[in-house]
């Protein structure tokens, strides 16, 4: 009977990394990419109350406060049913299930909004009249332990505790249940074979299907486990919250870079961008070249090539700083990678064929990465005439720099000089990137706040000014928080420059 639980758990796990993987690569029917997504959120759902909220924030683990929470958490973003609905394509058995949300879609959405915010509510009083505060936990790191033992106590309290609950779930929750959940599950699964495969083939390991199969299960649920784990004491909130930060980069690369190299893309992010823009860049690639002659087909290869690299380095750089200020531990470039970034930042500053801009859609918010073919950045075609002269030129002046960098990073001095300049740019990139998101934030904010001021929603009102509050505050002191951390955490780095 062991072995047939066994085989069965197996064949579970076996399907649904085929389902991640048809995801991956786009060719996953509509309604189970629905059913897929949904059973993904609820896994992270799921892990939030296994990691006990109640004992992350208060100290104090309580099952049905974390149940609770959950489910406030998850009617406050009730509202991302419907988009999946409005995305959902090649429907055959949930077409009235559909139609349904689609008719209810308002009441819906008001209506989670309301139940999870008066359950929150509701929590903060019960917990701040009843449940003590124990370390280690988010809240006691304010100073809070234990019951306030007057009235006007517990009620300071209670809006403490509503302001963290609030915190929490714009900060951590919300984000983390639209990337991992949806965003960045079916490109982990990838990148996990990949992995895995890799350390076989390097380590001539025996593969086995079994192992496999049980490794990837576990890839994604353990990365969300450590994740969350973060929150749960006080010297380590910081690392939760620089990695948030991070994450916002980092999805990127599964929502746009990744699609743009391989063709696909999904479309629960583009269904609500607008069309222009967003042609793979692989496909403007092959365009370019055909059209190329002789050695133009070169400088356009590498011309790409650099676009990719520079732009791949900059939404990555702080989830590794992050990571290895997680560790603990000193990192450093090899001199090749720095020259080959050196160069290919500087072909995507002189021929950008990436281009960032603020989401202004309804549906959306966050940054959008658009491209365009190398013929038509703005500095060729607004200024010089010799676009292919220009191109030639530009690509092998960055190759030489390239080259002369390598050659500098002989001298241990100059290479440490060349590790800061590319964290510094690294690090400007992040500030202007967050800088789009939160205007995104904004614009669709003030949006909210004019629709609902018409239609006299006061709670929603209060609702959405505290969310804006809360975002506000977490991504301009998140990101001056992230500089002081890293430059506190490579001291000796830059002192030794």
């Amino acid at each position: 009977m062991g072995k047939v639980s066994q085989r069965i758990e197996e064949f579970i796990l076996a399907l649904l990394v085929i389902i991640q993987i048809m995801d991956f690569l786009e060719i996953l029917p509509g309604d189970l990419d629905y059913v897929k997504k949904i059973i993904s959120w609820s896994g992270i759902g799921y892990l939030f109350y296994k990691a006990s909220i109640s004992g992350i924030l208060f100290g104090n683990k309580k099952k049905i406060l974390d149940l609770s929470i959950v489910l406030a958490y998850f009617a406050l973003i009730v509202k991302d049913l419907i988009h999946f609905v409005n995305v959902a394509e090649d429907t055959l058995f949930l077409e009235n299930f559909y139609q349904i949300i689609l008719d209810n879609n308002v009441a819906i959405a008001t209506w989670g909004i309301y139940l999870g915010f008066l359950t929150l509510v509701v929590i903060s009083m019960y917990t701040a009249f009843n449940i003590p505060i124990k370390k280690p936990s988010l809240i006691a790191a304010t100073r809070e332990e234990g019951i306030p033992k007057t009235i006007p106590g517990k009620i300071l309290r209670s809006i403490i505790i509503l302001i963290i609950l609030f915190s929490f779930f714009a900060i951590v929750f919300n984000l983390i249940t639209e990337w991992l959940a949806v965003a960045l599950d079916a490109p982990l699964v990838v990148i996990g074979i990949f992995a895995y495969l890799f350390l076989i083939i390097g380590r001539h390991k025996h593969f086995k299907t079994e192992t496999l199969v049980y490794k990837l299960g576990e890839f994604g649920e353990n990365f969300y486990t450590k994740f969350i784990e973060l929150f749960h004491y006080k010297k380590t909130i910081y690392l939760g919250i620089m990695g948030m930060l991070a994450l916002h980069l980092l999805t990127e690369v599964g929502n746009f870079i990744i699609p743009y190299l391989i063709g696909l893309k999904d479309a629960f992010y583009f269904e609500g961008l607008q069309e222009a823009g967003h042609t793979p860049l692989i496909f403007h690639y092959f365009k370019d070249i055909i059209a190329a002659q002789g050695l133009h087909k070169i400088t356009f290869s590498l011309a790409y090539a650099f676009n990719y690299i520079a732009i791949l380095f900059l939404l990555v750089v702080p989830a590794y700083l992050w990571y290895k200020m997680f560790k603990q531990s000193k990192f450093h470039f090899a001199k090749c990678v720095q020259s080959l970034v050196i160069a290919s930042i500087l072909t995507f500053l002189t021929l950008p064929m990436l281009k960032l801009e603020k989401i202004t859609s309804q549906a959306l918010v966050g940054v959008d990465i658009q491209t365009r073919s190398l013929e038509t950045t703005f500095f060729i075609n607004n200024y010089l005439p010799d676009k292919l002269l220009v191109i030639a030129i530009t690509v092998i002046l960055s190759l030489v720099i390239g080259i002369i960098m390598y050659i500098l990073e002989l001298n241990d001095k100059n290479k440490k000089r060349i590790f800061v300049t590319l964290i510094g740019i690294g690090m400007l990139f992040f500030g202007y990137y967050l800088f789009l998101f939160l205007a995104s934030h904004l614009t669709y904010y003030l949006a909210a706040f004019k629709t609902l001021i018409a239609l006299h929603s006061y709670i929603l009102l209060i609702f959405i000014a505290i969310q804006a509050l809360i975002t506000v505050v977490f991504y301009i002191f998140g990101y001056i928080f992230f500089i002081y951390e890293l430059s506190k955490h490579y001291r000796d780095v830059f002192s030794s420059v």
